[in-house]
């Protein structure tokens, strides 16, 4: 996750959001353990491809317990998960928010696909309609909550693929990017489990994102929320998970590498 805590609002230059500092790279140690964790699983994967009988790699984990420690909310404890983005567009789902906000204490909310075609971001290269999302963020927000926003899944048009619209996913939308072969699908939303063909294509998605956000919510209220990259890595094998955790912090890292 990426807690944007150092974003800036700039009516100068609404497409630049500042590099990642030192304090926010090293501090939190949630994080370390989590790019541990993705090293560590593609060290792995690795090794095994070259040989199966190859003997494990020792890992020395050294933890200084004499620094003073970071705060951890543990903001996930009041958050609920949900199925895919277009369902937050449903009244009854958002009766339903309502009602667990009202009657449960819910903080945020979390669901896949922001990205995924039926919700129509991406439009041409580098072009995007942020419709559907505002309509998703302008109801969790009106209702005083905190989005929890997974950056999932690919648009076709930034994998190279043909999403194919299957009938029942976006009434009466026609397919995405058609030509190109079928793009590699996952559930019966057709969320796209493909890296993109340039990642400085997804660096400017996310980037474009966050400063949209920014303009339309706050940089007060945006620097409150929580970013995810990804869902479990579905669909990416090493090294791209290495690659998805640099584009990370969609609004607090300048370049992907």
């Amino acid at each position: 996750m990426c807690h944007c805590k150092d974003l800036e609002e700039s009516a100068d230059d609404a497409t630049q959001l500042p590099p990642l500092n030192d304090a926010m790279a090293t501090s939190s140690f949630a994080l370390q353990l989590c790019l541990l964790a993705a090293c560590a699983a593609g060290s792995s994967a690795a090794a095994a491809g070259s040989s199966a009988a190859a003997a494990p790699i020792p890992v020395d984990i050294a933890v200084d317990t004499t620094v003073a420690p970071t705060p951890f909310p543990h903001f996930w404890k009041t958050t609920f998960g949900s199925g895919h983005a277009r369902l937050t567009l449903r009244e009854d789902w958002q009766l339903h928010l309502k009602q667990a906000r009202d009657e449960l204490g819910l903080g945020g909310v979390r669901y896949h696909g922001i990205f995924d075609d039926d919700m129509g971001v991406v439009t041409g290269h580098r072009q995007y309609n942020w419709t559907l999302i505002d309509a998703s963020w302008d109801y969790q927000v009106g209702l005083g909550l905190t989005p929890v926003v997974e950056l999932s899944f690919m648009p076709a048009i930034l994998a190279g693929c043909s999403w194919p619209n299957s009938p029942g996913v976006s009434p009466g939308g026609a397919p995405v990017n058609p030509g190109k072969a079928k793009c590699n699908t996952i559930m019966h939303y057709q969320g796209v489990k493909e890296p993109p063909k340039e990642f400085e294509d997804w660096y400017h998605l996310v980037n474009s994102l966050g400063q949209h956000a920014v303009q339309r919510y706050g940089v007060a209220n945006v620097s409150k929320w929580n970013f995810e990259v990804w869902n479990e890595m579905w669909g990416m094998t090493f090294p791209e998970p290495v690659r998805w955790r640099c584009c990370r912090a969609c609004c607090c890292r300048r370049r992907c590498r």
